[in-house]
């Protein structure tokens, strides 16, 4: 299994949430392949900046020990963007949506409007 986790998904990871179902951390735990989105990260920068948003561990740490590949932006990615229905305004979360569906990934979130992007 190949997941991608969410930006929520991960800083409930690292900080060691109990919001993280254990089924969430099993699954994670279990993939094959775990990534994170580059939108995590400029995310949750901007999302600091603002004062939105703390962390209980840093960013370098977060990057220092993380055992998941950072999945980046491509133009295939942007594209697919285009031919999402507008469930979802957030343009970070229409960003993992789409890696998601371009890279053939399960996306770990625990947002409801991303999870009607999914059913079938």
């Amino acid at each position: 299994m190949r997941c991608l986790l969410d930006t929520q998904i991960l800083i409930w990871w690292f900080d060691s949430s109990p919001k993280l179902s254990s089924e969430f951390k099993d699954f994670i735990e279990s993939s094959d392949d775990k990534f994170v989105s580059v939108i995590s990260f400029w995310e949750i920068m901007i999302k600091m900046k603002l004062g939105k948003l703390r962390l209980k561990k840093s960013i370098d740490f977060i990057l220092g020990h993380m055992e998941f590949k950072i999945l980046d932006v491509n133009l295939e990615h942007v594209l697919a963007i285009g031919e999402l229905p507008n469930i979802h305004k957030d343009p970070f979360d229409r960003m993992l949506i789409a890696q998601t569906m371009v890279e053939d990934l399960i996306l770990l979130t625990a947002d409801r409007k991303i999870k009607k992007y999914f059913r079938d």
